[in-house]
């Protein structure tokens, strides 16, 4: 028997008052939850680098190496920079990068839909900061270029919730395996 998957965007104390309910059985969150009666299943901490498209670079013709620091970089290109909405955990966490770094970059584009902030960086719009599993598949066809170390600068993460009392059945298994994965990509 195949499982239906609905995928819906809420702020984290909705959708786990809806885990409450049994309206939902999963949440990902990228906020860790501490309630009796709500388990964490998995988490992935994920490496975030800065990301260009790979065009943006050989149109202009810019090099960069391993040792190519994010600070250089923004300071280098005319590109400005593209990030999640105020309200989103990945901002505040790039926010606090560019205090520890003393960067300033125009912000040119700005979205609370975290799939769209990775399309505007891969098209072109901008640079900007992303676990490489956002866009996994653009990196690994060379669209989008990663600038920074292999550990990222700086970790992100994302935790998938359940019901503390639920059963846990193959499908489940496989959700908690894949958010797994995630920290080995």
């Amino acid at each position: 028997m195949k499982k239906l998957f609905f995928v819906s965007s809420a702020p984290s104390e909705i959708l786990v008052n809806q885990l409450r309910s049994e309206e939902i059985d999963l949440v990902l969150t990228n906020k860790p939850i501490y309630a009796e009666d709500v388990k964490e299943l998995a988490s992935a901490s994920m490496p975030v680098n800065l990301m260009v498209s790979t065009k943006n670079l050989k149109d202009l013709k810019i090099r960069i190496s391993r040792n190519t620091s994010a600070l250089e970089f923004l300071n280098a290109v005319p590109w400005g920079l593209i990030i999640p909405s105020y309200k989103m955990k990945l901002r505040h966490e790039t926010d606090l990068f560019f205090q520890e770094i003393k960067a300033r970059k125009k912000v040119v584009f700005e979205s609370d839909i975290m799939s769209v902030v990775g399309r505007a960086i891969i098209d072109g719009a901008g640079v900007g900061f992303l676990p490489v599993p956002y866009v996994l598949d653009e990196y690994q066809s060379g669209a989008v270029t990663v600038i920074g170390p292999k550990a990222g600068y700086w970790k992100h993460t994302l935790y998938l919730l359940g019901r503390k009392d639920a059963k846990q059945d193959l499908t489940i298994e496989e959700v908690k395996n894949s958010i797994k994965k995630l920290e080995r990509i």
